[in-house]
């Protein structure tokens, strides 16, 4: 599995002689105050795009289409397929689902992996990549932070919002971020969060976060159509795991609810997207046998107003509903910026929201059963939502100035591409 496409372009490292002793993450502050940019004939900042996860796309697409516009910047994707865990496919699968989406929408992009082998990405030269989640343990090593950190600077955009303190610990984990150069956060409050873990290589110049907005925002925005049918649309977006440690679920409290909703409601259409992990992850775990969760699809898709989706992207999705019923999660920030109401299930996971999302959830409805959910939908359906000035209100704060995240990530890279070539 570790074989890589060779190309005839090569690259040659220059190497900065100021090492950071004494730091807990030492040998990768060693290896980014190594790297220097390479130069490319052309001149211009040539940034790399790793997709794996598809439904991340919506936090890079705005940067990869920003930088394409641009004469000094220069942009490709490359396709990781998603099945892969500590260097191994699992299942039966090894082809590159990621490669043929990309490929069927338009894109012009790399095939990772063919033939038994991996693409040499450090053959293309590029100044800057970009991961699609930050979990060195879904990549084929040879596409890990800390191979890549040795002839690239690492860029990232969370794929998800972590909206919890617990959260934030889990997904800035330190074995990839420590290898990350620059990180383009929400706002201040986790910029401010980011640059505090990792001060020693923001100290030493080699590692910073920059607080430019959300790139996700100006997907779903740029997404926003007319609702196409008058009927109501209620979405379900439950978490895909009961472990508490990661939020837990609620798709075993309310999985009956909502199919027993829809039958005795036929004037109201239901839209239940599951994680592309959760059945698996049930059946794993023993929570469900296969059978059971065949069945549970099969009486879905037999309701003629319950649909199950299984779109790898869903902007467009969210316009197209009425209301979101979820679970923590880090769709709900996305789906916030709609301003249609969400009600947001609690579980038996006390969560310590973050600052930066203690507003929104403020301005959820929040329920704790069966008969607390039923309440606020029939409340919703009825027109009433007494909280919509107050989403308006955080909505606001959340877009500030109105700048595009795409641009200021863009600006970001650029001024720093200009001062690497001065350098070199």
């Amino acid at each position: 599995m570790n074989k890589i496409i060779k190309f005839p372009l090569h690259a040659v490292n220059s190497v900065r002689n100021n090492i950071i002793a004494n730091s807990l993450d030492k040998k990768a502050l060693e290896e980014l105050v190594k790297f220097s940019s390479k130069k490319n004939k052309n001149g211009k900042a040539r940034v790399a795009f790793i997709v794996q996860y598809i439904p991340a796309w919506n936090k890079l697409q705005p940067v990869y289409d920003e930088i394409k516009r641009r004469d000094d910047m220069e942009a490709f994707i490359l396709c990781v397929p998603l099945n892969i865990k500590e260097n191994h496919f699992f299942g039966n699968n090894n082809e590159n689902d990621t490669y043929k989406y990309f490929r069927e929408n338009g894109y012009e992009c790399i095939n990772a992996y063919h033939k038994g082998q991996w693409f040499d990405l450090e053959c293309f030269c590029p100044d800057y990549v970009f991961h699609s989640r930050p979990y060195d343990t879904f990549m084929p090593s040879v596409y890990t932070s800390e191979v890549i950190a040795k002839y690239a600077k690492i860029c990232n955009i969370l794929y998800g919002a972590s909206m919890s303190v617990h959260m934030r610990n889990t997904v800035y984990n330190r074995r990839y971020f420590r290898n990350c150069c620059f990180y383009f956060a929400l706002d201040k409050t986790e910029a401010d969060f980011w640059n505090k873990r990792y001060k020693r290589g923001v100290k030493a110049g080699v590692q910073e976060a920059f607080a430019v907005g959300s790139t996700a925002f100006e997907s779903i925005l740029d997404a926003k159509c007319d609702k196409k049918d008058k009927r109501t649309l209620i979405m379900w977006t439950p978490r895909w795991t009961t472990d508490k440690t990661v939020g837990g679920s609620n798709f075993f409290n309310y999985k009956d609810f909502f199919l027993e909703a829809a039958e005795n409601d036929p004037d109201t259409d239901y839209l239940f997207r599951p994680h592309p992990l959760m059945f698996d992850n049930f059946v794993k775990s023993g929570e469900m046998t296969a059978e059971e969760a065949d069945e549970y699809k099969r009486r879905c898709e037999e309701m003629p107003n319950v649909r199950l989706d299984h779109k790898k992207e869903y902007a467009e999705t969210f316009w197209q509903t009425d209301m979101l019923v979820t679970d923590i999660s880090g769709i709900m920030i996305e789906y916030f910026i709609t301003g249609k109401p969400m009600i947001y299930c609690t579980s038996d996971v006390e969560h310590e929201f973050t600052d930066c999302y203690k507003p929104m959830i403020n301005a959820c409805y929040i329920v704790r059963n069966k008969e607390e959910l039923a309440e606020k939908i029939k409340m919703l359906k009825s027109g009433s939502d007494p909280l919509a000035d107050k989403r308006r209100d955080v909505i606001d704060y959340y877009l500030g100035d109105g700048s595009r995240a795409s641009v200021r990530t863009a600006d970001i890279i650029a001024k720093d591409h200009k001062k690497q070539k001065r350098e070199n």
